[in-house]
């Protein structure tokens, strides 16, 4: 505006410039519309423009007739009736965006008039009423007249303009128009002389990973019945991707964003689920390393006062869980096949110990020792013996972290994607603190029915069992982007202070996870104050779930170039007692692997993030193991 001198009037195209769907495309919403299917509704809009065309000259129709192709044998009342349906999913769909709303409501208070210039379908009462439904009544009245290609006869780009400013009485120069679409909001308005700007949603890159993600939400599968292809975080990656200059910070900002994001609020409706139907206080457990940027992102907006960051790994939930003949006979028959050295330290052996046993022997001779040993009743005495201490002191961390109390909740929060430290502790946390236990993850897909008070914001009750097998193929990339750099706690003093072997991830992957990370907490702070305006959001909880699980899904299995650049180097600490480390991907052996064998190059592959080897491969090969690994195809 300031740009703008001797403007009297502020023009704004509709769409994608004040009002924006959740959705990402139009066509979208028309999942929604009772007793039309999608296809019917856009195919019909299409046959209605061509009968004007041929008929009277004009591109441009109305609402009631596209309704008229759609519903051909429907009297009157049910046409309107249908379209006051279509307006009513709009208004869902819709709200409005918060700069343009400012930017309006800065023109007002500077005397200038505001016009909606619109190409559309709906007339004017119909956007009017449509933008009061959306985004309230306040910002309705802020717009002083309302101009439609369907009334016109014509849009944007065909002339209408010109007929504004003759409705309005107004040179070219005394108006400002922006809007979404460069032919008809740009080029057609500079055409006649009107100053006119270009409002720039997102980068070709956005738009990209946009409609990848629409892709994966359409091969995880959709609700039917419903608003399809949510992604509430458009506005949010609109309004502040622009900003972000780093690589790093931009995959935080914008993949790793809406993903936390989404999981916090999550959390935040399972905790108060949970203080409504046990009462008492619920704890909120962040188990770390992974559990550190959602102990962040929860810092950002919530009370901290009964969060806590807990070291509790998979070898010391292990480790405390041995306490029974029962308990040991099962890890070993589970994890037998291990490296010898490694098996012996899950099951609590001393260093001088595993010599004794295992050394100088080959692998398979330290393995058949190691089973000898095992099997010995003196040494399943020793370790139940040292379980039972290595679980107290479990217990006194857990009691000078979060001090529960009797009837209490502990929430154990955790990206997943199983809940092996909970199945190994839910009992001993129960019976010690009686207290319920709660395992409440990012992404969950048990591996056993373990009647254990579990969920995930990603979880069976809303996507198939081949879908999150396909997810938790991936999830070490999400893992050693969500971590912190410390060592995994190996044990607990007396007192309950964690003891942490030495961290084996490089410095250089630290300082790239930390600016990771920072632009994840700068997206959800965002998310706090989002640039959005609307009377009320129906899908909301569906609609961040949808946005994490594309999210996650197509940074997996369609990760863009210059994301895989900022992880290229990284590596996965395996745990559990090992030292070894894994490369999250090696391009060079997928490219001799694809050479060989083909996709099947993967089967027995050690790396954790194998989708990502295949981004210089074309998208039909991208796609292939993204549809096997998805429907689990038996190829």
């Amino acid at each position: 505006l300031d740009r703008a001198q001797g403007a009297k009037v502020l023009s704004l195209d509709c769409f994608d410039t004040l009002l924006w769907r959740d959705c990402h495309a139009p066509s979208d919403v028309f999942e929604a519309l009772p007793g039309i299917v999608p296809g019917q509704r856009a195919a019909q809009e299409v046959n209605a423009r061509k009968a004007e065309a041929v008929l009277r000259g004009r591109n441009e129709v109305s609402i009631e007739q596209i309704y008229g192709q759609v519903l051909p044998n429907a009297d009157a009342r049910q046409r309107a009736n249908a379209i006051d349906a279509e307006l009513a999913a709009e208004a869902s769909a819709c709200f409005a965006f918060g700069p343009t709303v400012q930017l309006m409501r800065t023109a007002k208070a500077n005397g200038l008039k505001v016009i909606i210039v619109s190409d559309t379908y709906f007339d004017e009462r119909q956007l009017r009423d449509l933008i009061a439904a959306a985004a309230g009544q306040e910002v309705a009245d802020l717009i002083d007249r309302f101009f439609a290609s369907s009334t016109a006869g014509v849009s944007k780009s065909q002339g209408m303009l010109a007929k504004v400013l003759k409705a309005i009485k107004c040179r070219p120069c005394e108006v400002l128009h922006i809007g979404d679409n460069r032919s008809a909001d740009y080029d057609g308005a500079r055409a006649l002389g009107i100053p006119a700007l270009h409002l720039v949603q997102f980068s070709e890159a956005t738009k990209q990973r946009l409609r990848f993600e629409r892709t994966c939400q359409q091969l995880i599968g959709d609700a039917r019945g419903e608003i399809r292809g949510l992604q509430p975080h458009r506005a949010l990656l609109s309004k502040g991707e622009a900003e972000v200059g780093d690589p790093a910070e931009a995959l935080g900002f914008s993949v790793l964003g809406p993903v936390f994001h989404a999981y916090e609020a999550w959390l935040q409706e399972e905790a108060a689920a949970l203080q409504r139907e046990r009462g008492g206080t619920v704890h909120w457990l962040f188990l770390l390393r992974d559990g550190h940027l959602p102990h962040a992102v929860h810092c950002l907006g919530a009370s901290v006062s009964s969060a806590h960051r807990v070291e509790i790994s998979r070898f010391t939930a292990t480790a405390a869980s041995l306490t029974t003949n029962e308990a040991i006979d099962r890890h070993i028959a589970l994890e037998h096949g291990l490296n010898p050295s490694t098996l012996a330290r899950q099951m609590l052996f001393t260093e001088q110990e595993i010599e004794q046993v295992c050394g100088g022997r080959d692998m398979a001779q330290a393995s058949q020792a190691l089973l000898a040993e095992l099997r010995s009743g003196q040494r399943k005495k020793l370790i139940k013996r040292r379980a039972r201490e290595q679980s107290a002191r479990l217990a006194e961390h857990v009691r000078s972290t979060a001090n529960p109390a009797p009837g209490d909740t502990l929430m154990l929060v955790d990206l997943g994607y199983n809940g092996s430290a909970q199945n190994r502790i839910d009992a001993f946390l129960s019976e010690t603190f009686d207290v319920h236990v709660a395992g409440r993850y990012l992404l969950l897909r048990e591996m056993a029915a373990t009647g254990h008070d579990k969920k995930g914001l990603i979880d069976q009750r809303h996507f198939d069992p081949q879908m999150l097998e396909a997810m938790c193929g991936n999830v070490a990339v999400l893992e050693q982007l969500a971590t912190t750099t410390m060592g995994s706690v190996t044990n607990y003093t007396s007192a309950g202070e964690p003891i942490r072997k030495e961290s084996a991830v490089k410095g250089k992957q630290s300082q790239v996870r930390d600016r990771v990370q920072a632009g994840c907490l700068s997206f959800c702070k965002q998310a706090l104050s989002p640039p959005v305006i609307r009377v009320e959001e129906q899908t909301k909880q569906r609609g961040w779930r949808d946005a994490a699980a594309s999210s996650l899904t197509r940074f997996m299995f369609l990760p863009q170039a210059a994301e895989l650049g900022v992880v290229k180097s990284f590596e996965h600490d395996v745990n559990l007692g090992s030292e070894r480390m894994v490369a999250l991907f090696d391009p060079s052996v997928a490219k001799e692997g694809m050479r060989r064998r083909g996709l099947f190059y993967m089967k027995g592959s050690s790396r954790m993030y194998l989708p990502a080897e295949l981004a210089s491969e074309d998208m039909n090969t991208r796609l292939s193991l993204l549809a096997q690994k998805r429907f689990g195809l038996s190829l």
